[in-house]
C-alpha cells in the first residue's frame, strides 16, 4: 500500500469521525463554542483533514499544511495532557463528549504522523504560539468580563493559571522538538532507501545483460 493511499486513508477517517460532531455538536453552540480551547483544536483538525483531502495538490498547499500540522501537533498535544492529568475530573461535558473531544484530534493527527510530508520546522513553531496567545487573550477577556474563568478554577483569582500556561509553553516546546527529531530521522531513513534503490537498478540491469549475454 502506498503511502499516499494510507494518507488518504487517514484523512477519509478523520472527516467522517470529526465531521459529524463539527455539524452536529460545535456549530450549533457557536458562539459559545468557541471560548474553549478544545474546540478550536477541533476545529483546526477538522479543517487540515478537508484542506489535505479535497484541495488540489501543489507547492502552496504543501507549505500551507505543513505550518498547519505543526499547529495541530503542539496544539492537540497540549490540549490532550493538560485536559487529561489536570481538567477531566472538574468538566461537567458528559463523559462521551469528553472522550470525544480530547481523543479524536490527537488520534488523527498522531496516525498521520509517520506518513505526511510535514516538516515541523522550528520557523513554524510561532504558528502555534500566535495561536496560542490569540486564545490567551480571548480567555483574560472573557475571565475579566465575567467575572470568572472559562475553565473553572483557572482565573485570576488563583496561581493555578500561571501554571497551567507555563505547562502548555513547556509541553509545546517538548513536543514539537520529539516531533521535528522524528521527523528528521523519517526523511533520512527515506532518502536512505531512495538511494539504495538507485544503486541496485544498475546492478541488476548489469546482471540481466551478463546473463543474456553469457556464452
Amino acid at each position: 500500500m502506498s503511502k499516499e493511499l494510507i494518507i488518504k486513508i487517514i484523512r477519509i477517517s478523520a472527516i467522517l469521525a470529526l465531521t459529524p460532531v463539527t455539524i452536529i455538536v460545535l456549530i450549533p453552540w457557536i458562539p459559545g463554542s468557541l471560548f474553549f480551547l478544545t474546540v478550536w483544536g477541533f476545529f483546526l483538525t477538522n479543517c487540515y483533514f478537508f484542506i489535505g483531502l479535497f484541495i488540489r495538490n501543489s507547492k502552496q498547499k504543501k507549505k500551507f499544511l505543513s505550518r498547519h500540522y505543526a499547529i495541530l501537533w503542539g496544539l492537540n498535544w497540549i490540549i490532550t495532557l493538560v485536559y487529561w492529568s489536570i481538567l477531566f475530573s472538574i468538566d461537567p461535558t458528559p463523559v462521551y463528549l469528553r472522550i470525544i473531544f480530547h481523543t479524536f484530534p490527537i488520534f488523527f493527527t498522531a496516525i498521520e504522523f509517520p506518513f505526511n510530508d510535514a516538516k515541523l520546522k522550528r520557523k513554524h513553531y510561532k504558528s502555534l504560539y500566535f495561536v496560542m496567545l490569540a486564545y490567551f487573550i480571548l480567555y483574560c477577556i472573557t475571565t475579566l468580563v465575567n467575572g470568572e474563568g472559562i475553565y473553572p478554577g483557572i482565573d485570576f483569582s488563583s496561581i493555578f493559571i500561571v501554571y497551567v500556561i507555563i505547562a502548555s509553553i513547556v509541553i509545546s516546546i517538548i513536543v514539537l522538538e520529539i516531533g521535528r527529531v522524528i521527523k528528521n530521522k523519517i526523511t533520512q531513513d527515506n532518502k536512505k532507501t531512495l538511494r539504495e534503490n538507485d544503486v541496485e537498478i544498475p546492478e541488476t540491469k548489469v546482471r540481466r545483460y551478463n546473463l543474456i549475454n553469457s556464452p
